[in-house]
C-alpha cells in the first residue's frame, strides 16, 4: 500500500473504530450471522458469513479469517470493529474475494487441540469446537483460511508448500516466516481433507499482544492490494470437490449410492428404505438389475424360510416390511401379501382398545414412520378397514404426545427438544402413508393436511446452506444429514404428486438437494449423520449425539431415498 493510501486508511480506521467503541456491532448487509456450532459448555461458535460464500459457483475467492484459537485470546472490541469495518470495506473496493470471519474459535479457552481433531464429533469437551470448525471449513469450501492469533511479535507462518501464495502474501513485508507443525490448524488444512472433502490453503498470522493496528494493516493489505484481480489464490481443492459433487444429477448420485447401500436383506427399517430406493431406481434408470437383486435377496422371507416377525411388535421391524409391501403392490404376489397381513395383524392385536396406539412406539415421534405407512399398505393390499383405523389412531396418539404448538415435533414427552430426525420421521411417514392411500380414502384429506402443516412449520428452520439441524429450531446445533434427506424426500414427492404447490416448494428442495449432494462422496461417505438415538432427557443430550462422518447405513438409505425422489421429480417434468 502506498504511504499516502496507508495514512488515509489508518486515519479512517481509527475514526471508525473510535466511534464504534461501546456501540453494538452490526453486520453488513452482505453478511449473515452464522453459528458454526456450540461447545459442550453451551457457548456458541459464531461467525459472520459472507452470503456469496454460500455460492460454490461464485467466481470470487472465498476467504475465512479465524480469530481466538489460542486460550484467553478474546478478540478485543476494537479488533472486532476493525474486522467488521474491513468486511464492509472489502465489499466496496474488492471485487475478487468474499470475506467471512469466525469471531472466537475457542470459546471455552481450552488448550489448542491437534488437527485434524481426534475423537467423536461434537460431544467431547476438548475437541468439540475444533470438530465444528474443521467440518465447517470443509463443507463450505473456503479457498484460503487465515488463522489470526495474538503473540509477542509479528510473524507469518506458512501452512504448507504453496510457495507462490506465500511469496505474494508476504512480499514487501519485513516479517519472520516459519513453517508450522504438521498438527497445527493451518498446516493440517493444507495436508488433510477437512470433512473428507479436500485440502484448503491456509496461513497463520501472529500479531503483538499490544497491537490493534497490525491486524488492521494486515487485513487491509490482504484484501485491497494483494488479492485484487490476482490469480495467486486459486479455488481450493475442497471447493473444486464440492463443485464436482453438486454437479451430479440426482440420478447420477443415486447410482453411486446404490453401489454401497441397499444390499442388506434384513427386515428392518434401515435396509428396507435402501431397498425401496433401489426398486425406485430400477424404474427410473431402466436398470432392472436393482429390482432383481432386491427380490432375490428377500426370497428366503418370501418363501417362509426365514421369519419376518418377532413375537412382539417392533416399529423397526414393521417398517422393515415396506419393501415387501412395494413388491406386493407391483407383483400382486399372494405370499407377500400374506406376510404384510401378518405384520399388520400383529400390530392390531397389540392395541389395548379401538383408539389406542400400536405398541412398541415408546412415545416417540419416530413411530409415525415406523407404524403408519405399513398399516396403510396393509389396508390397501388386503382391503381390511381395521388397519386404516389403526393407522389413524396411532398417528393421532403421537400427535397428542409430540406435536408442539409451533407445528414441529418434540421427540418425546420426556423433553420439548425438536430432534431433527424426530421431525424427519413424521414428514417421511406421512408422505409414505399418503402414497399408499387413494385420494378418495376418508383418511387421505386429514393426513395430507397434517403433512402440509408440518412442512410449512419446518420451512423457517432451513438454514442459509439449505440444511436442517440436529435440533430443528437450534441453528447452533449441527447440520444433520438424515433429517434434511427425509424432509427433502417429503417435499419432492409432495410436489410430484400434486400435494404441494411447485412454485412455493421447489426452491426449498433445490437448495436442500444441493446441500445434501455436496455432503455425499462417490464412495458413499456422508457428512454429519446423527447416530442412533432413543428419547433423551434434555436438549443438551440431543446436541451431544455423535455426528458420523463416513459410510453409514442409515444415512446412506436416507440419501438414496432423497436422490431417487429428486430424480423422479425431474423426470416427471
Amino acid at each position: 500500500m502506498k504511504p499516502e493510501n496507508r495514512l488515509i486508511f489508518y486515519f479512517t480506521w481509527f475514526l471508525l473504530a473510535t466511534m464504534a467503541i461501546g456501540a453494538e456491532v452490526s453486520l453488513p448487509a452482505t453478511h449473515v450471522q452464522f453459528p458454526v456450532g456450540i461447545t459442550v459448555s453451551n457457548k456458541p461458535i459464531l461467525s459472520w458469513l459472507d452470503k456469496e460464500s454460500l455460492d460454490l459457483h461464485s467466481s470470487k475467492k472465498h476467504i475465512l479469517l479465524v480469530f481466538g484459537m489460542e486460550p484467553e485470546d478474546q478478540t478485543p472490541l476494537i479488533t472486532a470493529q476493525t474486522v467488521l469495518w474491513n468486511l464492509q470495506y472489502s465489499q466496496s473496493s474488492l471485487q475478487g474475494a468474499s470475506i467471512s470471519v469466525v469471531l472466537d474459535a475457542n470459546p471455552d479457552n481450552l488448550p489448542v487441540p491437534s488437527f485434524p481433531p481426534k475423537g467423536k464429533a461434537y460431544n467431547q469437551k476438548e475437541t468439540a469446537a475444533a470438530h465444528y470448525l474443521w467440518r465447517f471449513i470443509g463443507s463450505q469450501g473456503f479457498d484460503l483460511v487465515i488463522d489470526i492469533r495474538r503473540s509477542s511479535s509479528l510473524e507469518m507462518f506458512t501452512g504448507g508448500k504453496s510457495s507462490a501464495l506465500n511469496k505474494e502474501l508476504i512480499e514487501g513485508w519485513a516479517l519472520k516466516t516459519n513453517s508450522l507443525p504438521e498438527n497445527s490448524f493451518a498446516a493440517a488444512l493444507v495436508k488433510n481433507k477437512p470433512a473428507n472433502m479436500d485440502t484448503v490453503a491456509a496461513i497463520q498470522m501472529n500479531y503483538p499482544e499490544d497491537s490493534a493496528t497490525e491486524p488492521a494493516r494486515f487485513i487491509s493489505d490482504l484484501l485491497s492490494i494483494r488479492l485484487r484481480n490476482s490469480s495467486v489464490i486459486q479455488h481450493s481443492p475442497a471447493r473444486r470437490q464440492l463443485r464436482a459433487n453438486t454437479a451430479r444429477t440426482p440420478i447420477q448420485t443415486a447410482r453411486q449410492l446404490a453401489k454401497h447401500y441397499g444390499h442388506n436383506p434384513s427386515i428392518q427399517y434401515i435396509p428396507a428404505l435402501a431397498q425401496l430406493s433401489r426398486l425406485h431406481l430400477a424404474k427410473l434408470d431402466k436398470a432392472p438389475k436393482h429390482h432383481t437383486e432386491v427380490v432375490n435377496s428377500l426370497q428366503p422371507y418370501i418363501q417362509s424360510q426365514k421369519e419376518t416377525l418377532g413375537k412382539k411388535v417392533s416399529g423397526v421391524n414393521l417398517a422393515g416390511h415396506l419393501t415387501l409391501a412395494e413388491l406386493a403392490r407391483k407383483d400382486n404376489n399372494p405370499a407377500i401379501i400374506k406376510l404384510i397381513n401378518s405384520a399388520a395383524e400383529l400390530a392390531h392385536n397389540s392395541k389395548t382398545g379401538k383408539d389406542s396406539p400400536v405398541s412398541g412406539h415408546n412415545q416417540m415421534s419416530d413411530s409415525v414412520f415406523m407404524v403408519c405407512p405399513l398399516l396403510a399398505a396393509a389396508h390397501t393390499l388386503t382391503g381390511n378397514p381395521q388397519y386404516l383405523e389403526d393407522c389413524l389412531a396411532h398417528f393421532q396418539y403421537i400427535q397428542k404426545l409430540c406435536l408442539r404448538k409451533d407445528g414441529i415435533y418434540r421427540h418425546s414427552p420426556q423433553d420439548d427438544a425438536a430432534w431433527g430426525r424426530g421431525n424427519g420421521f413424521p414428514a417421511l411417514g406421512l408422505t409414505l402413508t399418503l402414497s399408499w392411500l387413494p385420494e378418495d380414502s376418508p383418511a387421505f384429506k386429514n393426513i395430507l393436511q397434517a403433512l402440509r402443516s408440518h412442512i410449512d412449520s419446518l420451512l423457517p428452520h432451513q438454514d442459509p446452506t439449505g440444511m436442517w439441524h440436529q435440533v430443528i429450531d437450534h441453528p447452533e446445533s449441527y447440520r444433520e444429514m438424515t433429517s434434511t434427506c427425509m424432509i427433502t424426500f417429503a417435499i419432492a414427492r409432495g410436489i410430484r404428486q400434486g400435494w404441494l404447490e411447485k412454485e412455493a416448494y421447489l426452491p426449498v428442495i433445490q437448495k436442500s438437494w444441493e446441500a445434501i449432494n455436496r455432503r455425499l462422496s462417490n464412495q458413499g461417505e456422508l457428512l454429519d449423520v446423527c447416530t442412533g438415538t432413543g428419547k433423551q432427557k434434555n436438549l443438551r443430550n440431543y446436541f451431544d449425539r455423535t455426528a458420523i462422518l463416513g459410510k453409514d447405513a442409515r444415512g446412506g438409505a436416507m440419501a438414496l431415498m432423497a436422490s431417487t425422489e429428486m430424480a423422479a421429480l425431474l423426470q416427471s417434468e
